[in-house]
């Protein structure tokens, strides 16, 4: 059976119950996570360094038909729209898939979903959106949707999202949007669209509901392009 190498910070470990479900029986996945990994990456350039252990270690495993899934948060205010940032993780990416193509492996990004560190809203935190807390303190979700949540046409304006998209065209390894999923009559939530159950656990990261939601969603995109080989 092939696997799936699963790797990135906190925004690849939400999206593990989603994606074995999505690849059960099709693939065993292998995970590794670490906080800030990018940022590590980015500092630590080195042949002997972390960066490059991680990516020797997985190449030493890498078999034709795998796929190594990153999985990473791009929506730190301070990075997402800082040139120099961005040249550097279009750089890590095109880097790894390089390793991964020589492998005969595919190389899957995961396009972030949206957050809402900086979409403050009468009656929530001033700093952004807790979703949870905006529930607690009674706000109707239609009252929610108009004062808090970001356009759909927005959630992927920043710098950095739009240079992932450019990179990925043309380029060998492939983009799964997620922020779309979660994006509904114009405007992007924290719900799964057309309920009222909760997707997120706090700003920016999706709680098991969130991830389930997503599962079907992976598993046509694997099938779209033939990750899953010979059915």
């Amino acid at each position: 059976m092939p696997t799936i190498f699963l790797l990135g910070d906190s925004h690849a470990r939400q999206a593990y119950a989603g994606l074995s479900v999505a690849v059960r029986g099709k693939f065993q996945i292998c995970r590794a996570y670490v906080s800030e990994i990018r940022e590590v990456c980015l500092r630590d350039r080195a042949s002997d360094g972390a960066c490059a252990t991680l990516k020797n270690i997985v190449a030493g495993f890498l078999r034709p038909g795998d796929v190594v899934v990153w999985g990473l948060y791009t929506q730190f205010p301070l990075y997402k729209n800082n040139p120099e940032f961005i040249a550097k993780h279009i750089s890590f990416l095109q880097e790894w898939s390089t390793m991964v193509k020589l492998h005969n492996a595919t190389m899957v990004v995961f396009g972030d979903n949206h957050g809402f560190e900086v979409h403050a809203c009468h009656g929530c935190v001033s700093e952004g959106l807790d979703p949870h807390k905006c529930m607690a303190g009674g706000l109707m979700r239609n009252e929610i949707r108009q004062q808090c949540f970001p356009r759909s046409e927005i959630w992927g304006n920043s710098s950095l999202a739009e240079a992932v998209i450019n990179a990925q065209s043309g380029s060998d390894w492939l983009l799964y949007q997620i922020a779309p999923l979660f994006c509904t009559r114009g405007h992007c939530g924290p719900f799964i669209p057309g309920t009222d159950v909760m997707a997120y656990m706090d700003m920016h990261h999706l709680n098991a509901e969130g991830s389930a939601y997503i599962a079907p969603f992976i598993c046509s995109f694997f099938h779209d392009h033939g990750l899953f080989g010979e059915d």
